[in-house]
């Protein structure tokens, strides 16, 4: 029994060194730093949202309000995809139909987001939004896996 006890320790201890010498492929994308507003903020309509970015390589920025980004290896077009009449129109999706969901694309490290609507169910609650950020192509085509967010709360007067 002593014997067995420790083989699977000799085993774990190798499986432990052994695991040190491998090259593990992530890392911690630094290429956008979101700017304001701060995280889990309270801020006041219109909401500005700022960022500085670099090695940006030419390409544009895909910014998702209240909602989950595109996944990697797709483009803004499979946001229109389930809506008949958008699959209709090859200039589909355009900025006002992308707008409309919440989605914005910009060349400018910076987003004016006048138009947020209240997302609170009773009026104690707190009007939470969040916003993401990603790198897209020319073709609209989501580039690396990378993903920038910032949470942050609305606060409405009091009436």
């Amino acid at each position: 029994m002593r014997s067995r006890a420790s083989l699977l320790i000799v085993l774990a201890s190798s499986l432990t060194l052994n695991g040190c010498n491998h090259q593990f492929a992530f890392r911690q994308d630094r290429r956008i730093h979101i700017v304001a507003p701060d995280n889990n903020a309270t801020v006041t309509a219109p909401v500005i949202v700022r960022w500085r970015a670099r090695d940006t390589n030419g390409e544009a920025f895909a910014v998702f309000v209240d909602r989950s980004p595109i996944p990697p290896g797709t483009g803004l077009r499979s946001i229109g995809r389930s809506d008949d009449q958008c699959r209709q129109k090859p200039s589909c999706p355009d900025a006002a139909y992308l707008a409309e969901r919440g989605v914005f694309v910009t060349t400018q490290p910076t987003l004016a987001l006048p138009g947020l609507g209240d997302k609170r169910k009773n009026k104690g609650d707190k009007d939470q939004h969040d916003v993401t950020i990603i790198f897209v192509d020319q073709s609209a085509q989501r580039v690396g896996e990378a993903a920038f967010s910032v949470s942050f709360v609305i606060d409405h007067p009091k009436q």
